[in-house]
């Protein structure tokens, strides 16, 4: 900011620059911490209880690579949402400061001329923005990761029936049957992680 030409500062608000510097630099430093973290431990997880489950029985990993297509589209889907509410949510921010620094820096001429309400009326308005834009995400964050789970549960369901039929009894043995379904529930809470992560990511 510093170093920065004096035509930057004439075309953005002060507070948008302090938003920046706040609430943005906050999510990135989230995102490079936290996030990345949880997509590298848990995402190696995943790819190896995957490959357990290909060596255990091919035929019934199947059912996973059917499953990850829909589970990827999913998880696009709602990371592009995730973006354009995140956008939106970081100008919003900037909006808020923005009229916070306004009504700061400017406080003797709003008390002069009465401005008190109308300040109020336009901080609620920002304010009101910025609350329903994180609720639209929260709505698509709470949203995605029960599906994505539902998804996971039918291709179980689908593995312990294909399991069962008398042709797959004498394929598979009920030990081999027993590990592969510990290393599918395993992938469970490490896939939850990953969902749960992509917000603060995206």
């Amino acid at each position: 900011l510093l170093r920065l030409p004096t035509r930057y500062y004439d075309a953005s608000s002060t507070g948008m620059l302090i938003s920046k510097l706040t609430y943005n630099i906050e999510q990135v430093a989230e995102a490079t911490t936290n996030a990345v973290t949880v997509l590298i431990r848990d995402g190696l997880t995943i790819i190896g209880l995957i490959g357990l489950m290909f060596y255990l029985s091919w035929k019934l990993s199947l059912f996973i690579v059917i499953a990850g297509p829909l589970i990827s589209r999913l998880v696009r889907y709602v990371s592009e949402r995730f973006r354009r509410y995140s956008s939106r949510i970081q100008d919003s921010m900037g909006d808020v400061t923005k009229v916070v620094e306004e009504v700061v820096s400017g406080h003797r001429i709003v008390k002069l001329f009465g401005g008190e309400q109308q300040e109020l009326h336009h901080f609620e308005s920002v304010n009101e923005r910025n609350r329903y834009l994180n609720m639209k995400l929260v709505l698509v964050n709470a949203g995605s990761s029960p599906i994505i789970q539902f998804i996971f549960g039918l291709g179980i369901a689908a593995i312990i029936y294909f399991a069962l039929l008398p042709s797959m009894r004498q394929v598979i043995t009920p030990g081999t049957f027993a590990s592969f379904i510990s290393a599918v529930l395993l992938v469970m809470p490490p896939l939850k992680h990953v969902t749960d992560i992509n917000a603060p990511l995206q």
